[in-house]
């Protein structure tokens, strides 16, 4: 008997050694992210992210418009966040830099292939502006026509001078590939036709070159694009989502020019750019999409396809389905960070500087940084008292002093000056009184406090 309570005795210290060790690994796994901060949600991108294929087959409903159903009203639903659709269909990234920068004139086919319901004129462009300098998140998908579009027109026109390729009527069915938003399969056309023709070796190069240059057109662009959006809007969090390869699996038809090998290596060549070579790259996130579904996996060829599309009113092949499109969301959801901040992820009180800041009461030192080891001063203090005990972030220095004084807060005689924990601890003291609480124990590891330990001190009256 006496071996089975000790066995018993012992068997219970085991499980609470145990559950001593897990528990805090669960909780970490179950934590719920605080989103609070993004209350309203910039969309910047092309057809893909302006939802094309989703509402219906009207490809003019879909730029600035919010789409039900697309990743971008998914997010925004998930988020209880305000939308700016800012995505149009055959969107570059020279349009977008256009759009955020005046000193940027564009190139030559600004314009020629803009979607007619972006007008890029000043009340266009003073809109755009408007949309990112408001968000408190921005998601920017681009690229695709920067590799694909222009780069088919480019070798389109460069065919024309090759006997026995194009012809009126051939080349118009290009065109409505192209107008359709499909300008892998006008690759293909176009390769097929040159392939008739013989001349398959000058086509194919043409096509790679054009497409490798696109890419390094597209990569200036976004170097500057992301130098813009942060100059804008220093606070915000900025999520790049990759380019996808719709044909990466699909054969575009027996025996002709595989195509892939030229989609894949330039949606590579640009998600390797998006995710480390972009200049802003340890800024922004980047949310790694692989290929969401699209209506070509359920296809073994780009002749079934056509057939089928031929056949019947098939929805467009390039774009995510319904499913692809609660893929992206979901990503970015689980990628999405609770700040913009780059410099809190190692730091001691790391959730509570994700909580004081999404509820307001404390701010960043600029931009992408926190500063949480950076010192804290008398004024900076009796300000984050304020939001704390008022519940409002704006709020002027005049009414912050009125209230410190009157309840013994903080002594403003010199407002600039840093605070220390034995002030600190008395300015807490007078909080509590003030607002009715109960003190709450808090622990002060420094002489001089930080930004850091004031937002550990904060968030225990949060909760």
């Amino acid at each position: 008997m006496k071996l089975g309570r000790k066995l018993m005795a012992v068997l219970l210290t085991l499980v609470v050694a145990i559950t001593a060790f897990f528990v805090p690994a669960s909780a970490a796994a179950n934590h719920k992210k605080n989103l609070d901060k993004y209350k309203v949600y910039t969309c910047l991108g092309d057809s893909m992210a302006a939802g094309y294929g989703q509402m219906s087959n009207n490809k003019e409903e879909v730029t600035y418009h919010r789409c039900k159903g697309a990743y971008p009203d998914l997010i925004a639903n998930a988020l209880n966040a305000k939308l700016n659709p800012m995505a149009v269909t055959g969107e570059r990234t020279t349009e977008i830099r256009y759009l955020l920068d005046e000193s940027y004139k564009g190139d030559e086919f600004l314009k020629k292939y803009t979607h007619r319901y972006q007008t890029l004129d000043a009340k266009d462009r003073a809109r755009y502006v408007k949309a990112v300098k408001e968000a408190d998140v921005i998601s920017i998908t681009i690229g695709s026509n920067d590799v694909y579009t222009i780069p088919v027109n480019e070798l389109k026109a460069r065919l024309r001078s090759v006997p026995g390729v194009l012809n009126p009527k051939r080349e118009a069915e290009v065109d409505a590939l192209l107008a359709e938003e499909n300008p892998l399969g006008a690759a293909s056309k176009l390769l097929d036709y040159a392939k008739a023709a013989g001349a398959l070796g000058i086509a194919v190069p043409e096509l790679v070159k054009n497409v490798m240059m696109g890419a390094v057109r597209a990569q200036v662009n976004f170097n500057a694009i992301t130098d813009k959006i942060y100059e804008l809007n220093p606070d915000v969090t900025l999520m790049v989502i990759s380019m996808t390869s719709p044909m990466a699996n699909m054969p575009l038809y027996k025996g002709g020019q595989p195509l892939d090998p030229i989609v894949s290596t330039a949606a590579n060549m640009m998600n390797t750019f998006f995710k480390k070579g972009c200049k802003n790259a340890d800024k922004y996130t980047f949310v790694d999409m692989h290929n969401p579904e699209t209506p070509f996996e359920f296809y073994d060829s780009m002749i079934s396809y056509w057939k089928d599309k031929r056949d019947s009113s098939f929805p467009d092949s390039n774009h995510p389905t319904a499913k692809g499109h609660q893929q992206i969301a979901d990503k970015f959801m689980e990628v999405l960070p609770e700040t913009q901040f780059i410099d809190i992820e190692k730091v001691y009180n790391r959730d509570a500087i994700v909580a004081v800041y999404n509820a307001g009461i404390m701010v960043g030192d600029g931009g992408l940084h926190f500063n949480p080891l950076g010192y804290v001063t008398r004024s900076q203090t009796a300000y984050a008292l304020y939001r704390l005990a008022h519940g409002t972030s704006k709020v002027s220095y005049a009414t912050v002093k009125a209230w410190a004084t009157k309840y013994g807060i903080v002594d403003l005689s010199k407002p600039d000056e840093q605070i220390n924990e034995i002030e600190l601890t008395k300015s807490v003291a007078a909080f509590a009184k003030a607002t009715g609480q109960q003190p709450k124990y808090h622990s002060i590891r420094n002489a001089v406090v930080t930004r850091d330990t004031l937002a550990g001190v904060l968030y225990r009256y949060m909760k």
